[in-house]
């Protein structure tokens, strides 16, 4: 399926697709076909990028192979300024 290797590989309930983890991050999907007495791999597609996040598996498929649940990190927003005021209470006596 890949000359490049991958990681956390899943099965479509059918059997009919694998997905699995390409070493940049690339979610990638495999035809394959099982029945007989041989194994045969299929088109392999790139789906899309994961930015992994967290331990565990990163990712998830539907039995049907159609969605996709991600275990990723948040955006990083630049965080608001912070305003400390001093002697506040001073400005409530005016």
């Amino acid at each position: 399926m890949s000359t490049a290797g991958g990681d956390f590989p899943r099965w479509r309930r059918n059997g009919t697709e694998i997905f699995y983890l390409a070493a940049d991050g690339t979610l990638m999907a495999a035809s394959v076909n099982g029945k007989g007495s041989s194994f045969e791999v299929g088109e392999v597609k790139q789906l899309f990028q994961i930015r992994r996040g967290g331990p565990g598996w990163p990712y998830d498929v539907t039995a049907d192979g159609q969605r996709f649940l991600v275990n990723t990190l948040p955006e990083q927003a630049v965080p608001a300024p912070i305003t400390v005021v001093m002697n506040w209470t001073a400005g409530l006596r005016r």
